[in-house]
């Protein structure tokens, strides 16, 4: 058995060998011989650029474009002294004890021309009658809407940069 193996081996590699002896490349030598007769197409020019023009800064001295105008600062002082202030010498109305969700509207008076009266309940169960122009809740809330569901104020709170600002509120009427 020992000498059966090295002659399979020797027999298996001598007909791998032969099998590639016959090959003919005769058509792969053909196509080579083409190939190499054949020229490169043209290769196209680079396209010339104009020189560019050197552009010397010279605004060293002025204001950065990328800083603002005024500083911060200043800006905030100007927003804060021409901007809505709470009215501090007005004297205050009994619904701005209440904070405005712990007050409900419970319905509405029609006054004489059409206009209308809101009913307002505060947290002890007492009912206020309330007008156009009246105040409630802690945040200088004024009255400047009153229709059949709801008061539409104007609030005056901090903007949190020691100026103050206007902003809508409403009071609906209370759901039974």
């Amino acid at each position: 058995m020992k000498r059966l193996v090295p002659a399979i081996l020797t027999l298996s590699a001598v007909s791998i060998l032969s099998g590639c002896a016959e090959t003919d490349i005769s058509d792969l030598q053909a196509y080579s011989r083409e190939v190499q007769t054949l020229s490169a197409p043209p290769v196209k020019p680079l396209p010339e650029f104009p020189e560019p023009i050197a552009y010397q800064y010279q605004s060293f001295e002025d204001r950065s474009p990328f800083m603002p105008k005024q500083s911060v600062a200043d800006i905030i002082q100007s927003i804060n002294s021409q901007g809505v202030r709470p009215d501090s010498n007005r004297a205050k109305e009994p619904l701005e004890d209440y904070r405005i969700e712990s007050l409900r509207m419970v319905g509405t008076i029609a006054l004489e021309g059409g206009a209308l009266e809101a009913l307002v309940l505060d947290p002890s169960g007492i009912v206020h009658s309330i007008r156009r122009g009246n105040y409630l809740g802690q945040n200088n809330g004024r009255v400047v809407g009153i229709n059949e569901t709801q008061l539409e104020l104007r609030e005056i709170v901090p903007n949190g940069q020691g100026g103050w600002i206007e902003r809508p509120r409403t009071v609906s009427m209370a759901e039974q």
